[in-house]
């Protein structure tokens, strides 16, 4: 109907991700609740170089700054495999 622009009752349409909502949907790496670049989720919820996140809304932390924070299982202080903690800040 005109009062609805055509749309479903109970909003429907459809439409895709919505980058900044805090959740993480297809297409989308992450999603911080917001639209701001440097703060590890990039303005189109990519992961930013130097950072891991997770969760939703996802939490970006450092990788490689010696403190263990958010998704990471470590963090020797370096953003290089192989020596028990991964370049994500995952145990190996």
């Amino acid at each position: 109907t005109a009062a609805n622009n055509g749309c479903p009752p109970g909003g429907g349409g459809g439409g895709g991700a919505v980058c900044g909502n805090g959740i993480v949907e297809s297409g989308e790496q992450c999603d911080e609740d917001n639209t701001s670049a440097g703060d590890g989720c990039s303005a189109t919820c990519a992961i930013e170089p130097g950072y891991v996140c997770g969760g939703q809304p996802s939490v970006c932390t450092i990788c490689g700054d010696a403190i263990v924070a958010g998704v990471e299982q470590c963090d020797d202080g370096n953003a290089v495999g192989g020596d028990g903690c991964s370049a994500t800040c995952q145990n190996e």
